[in-house]
């Protein structure tokens, strides 16, 4: 079975994006030099921000964290900040 990003899955989603009017994306290191995948959505009425951290290798992580602000700058602190919960305190 091939495995596949959350942030992919979600890309498969017909109705993921819907609306929008901008997208931005990106890459972010962090200070444990783990990359992340940032995609943002900006809506009328809000923003929508994502950061992937993925593994095809070991040691096989799969996070995606979920900010949604009214501005881009704090929608990718939330999400940011749900990533690395989930990352460093291993909750998923």
């Amino acid at each position: 079975m091939e495995r596949k990003s959350k942030l992919l899955s979600l890309l498969d989603d017909e109705y993921f994006g819907v609306g929008l009017i901008d997208v931005k994306w990106g890459i972010l290191m962090d200070e444990f030099d783990d990359a992340a995948i940032f995609l943002v959505l900006i809506f009328r009425d809000r923003v929508e921000a994502y950061f992937s951290l993925y593994d095809e290798e070991a040691p096989y992580r799969n996070y995606l964290g979920k900010g949604v602000a009214e501005d881009i700058e704090t929608a990718k602190d939330y999400a940011f900040a749900d990533l690395d919960r989930q990352v460093h305190l291993n909750i998923h």
